[in-house]
């Protein structure tokens, strides 16, 4: 199975890879691509560290066969950085043409907690999370509408399910679940893949584990994948 998103993934992580794990059984092997500021098809950076882009992070090339399943989340991120919503989706685009998965699920943008936003409190709230950028409301609006009309039309073309982020599952920050609702949102997303053939157990030691390839303050850094081996047979590539 294969997981690609940004914040929203990194944070989430161990439940996504819980969720996957109880849906495929025994020996799953998930191949992962997340982070903060993560974006499709350009890299990028969060503080001191860098990644590169799904496209490009090496996940595509480890995959030594057709992936049963694919979850792609977070489309959006770009958006924020000044990406052109066509852009962000030939990104997404080419990512699912070269999964080429069995199984494919498409995230959809949480443009209903964004739209609850006064144009105030957006500039505000960007400023706040993308500290480098000043976001335009009207725009953000206009790219968010395109893309998610595109993220509709991208799933029906490749046979995808794609999934409604309901607006329940945020609080102040409109862009990320809630702490309180990050188990009900992964549950939906890759609730799709098919009933629990297991029980799932919280695997918390999940976090800080390191990606295939990372900067940070500008060195380059790599980790063997897969990085992570439960008794099970359970498997974590992170790229």
């Amino acid at each position: 199975m294969v997981l690609v998103g940004a914040s929203n993934l990194a944070q989430g992580l161990d439940l996504a890879f819980d969720e996957a794990c109880a849906r495929v059984g025994p020996a799953t092997r998930v191949f992962a691509a997340c982070g903060r500021g993560r974006s499709y098809g350009t890299r990028s950076s969060f503080l001191a560290r860098g990644l590169p882009s799904v496209l490009e992070c090496g996940l595509l090339r480890a995959l030594d066969r057709r992936p049963s399943a694919a979850l792609l989340a977070d489309v959006g991120n770009d958006l924020a950085y000044g990406v052109e919503a066509s852009r962000v989706l030939a990104w997404v685009r080419e990512t699912a043409e070269q999964l080429d998965a069995e199984r494919l699920v498409i995230a959809g943008l949480p443009h209903a907690t964004l739209a609850r936003l006064s144009p105030t409190w957006m500039k505000l709230w960007g400023r706040l999370i993308f500290p480098t950028r000043a976001l335009d409301p009207a725009k953000i609006a206009a790219e968010v509408a395109e893309l998610e009309r595109g993220l509709t039309e991208l799933a029906r073309e490749f046979g995808a399910v794609k999934v409604e982020l309901e607006p329940r599952w945020y609080g102040l920050d409109p862009i990320h679940f809630a702490r309180r609702a990050r188990r009900e949102a992964w549950s939906t997303l890759l609730g799709s893949f098919g009933p629990r053939a297991t029980e799932r157990v919280d695997r918390r030691r999940l976090a800080g584990l390191a990606p295939a390839e990372r900067t940070w303050f500008g060195v380059v850094r790599r980790r063997a994948q897969p990085c992570w081996r439960s008794s099970d047979g359970d498997e974590l590539a992170l790229y």
